[in-house]
């Protein structure tokens, strides 16, 4: 008998560790969740100095990761125009097919051309920053360029999705975070002259 209430007692336990377990997991994958849900809020807010400040601190990966959410965000719109279309190259193809299309010949290579234009933008800005005598590095301009990008990104997609949309909005974006960072790095503190 007491055999048998020792199992069952470590099963009950076994069982209470899987659920505390799971728990765990739920909230720790919600707070993930609210990280890039706060990393969007305090996207909006920039150029406020606490903005800059809070977004400083959250980790590169993040960033990163929050980058290619808001790109698959940006291509909705063409997502869905192809999808749809009945005309033109890959009409007749199946809709897994399409997806796959989609990603590797219009999500991918907009992912590599903002990345790397992120990296241009933000190694031109470095220099700019030593000009303004502050104290930044390339990360840092780097995660404020990407962090920049969030309402024109947003913007562009509630447009693109009622509208056609031209390309002179890229330079509008353009012309935004420019400013946007000109005004960034004032919030920094100037370097000590040595």
């Amino acid at each position: 008998m007491d055999g048998v209430v020792e199992e069952m007692s470590v099963i009950v336990q076994a069982l209470y560790d899987n659920f505390h377990y799971n728990i765990k997991e739920m909230i720790f994958k919600g707070l993930k969740k609210m990280v890039f849900w706060k990393t969007f809020l305090l996207s909006i807010k920039l150029p406020s100095k606490q903005a800059v400040f809070k977004l400083n601190r959250i980790a590169m990966d993040i960033t990163v990761f929050y980058m290619f959410i808001l790109l698959f965000i940006v291509s909705i719109p063409s997502l869905i125009n192809q999808l749809t279309s009945s005309t033109g190259i890959g009409s007749d193809m199946n809709i897994v097919f399409k997806l796959i299309y989609f990603f590797i010949f219009y999500y991918l290579p907009l992912t590599i051309m903002v990345f790397l234009f992120i990296t241009f933008l933000s190694y031109v800005f470095t220099w700019i920053a030593k000009l303004m005598h502050r104290k930044l590095k390339l990360q840092v301009i780097w995660k404020m360029v990407a962090y920049t990008a969030s309402i024109p990104f947003i913007l562009y997609t509630v447009v693109a999705l009622l509208y056609s949309i031209s390309d002179s909005y890229l330079l509008y974006s353009l012309v935004w975070t420019i400013l946007l960072l000109f005004k960034i790095i004032m919030v920094y503190p100037r370097r000590k002259s040595q």
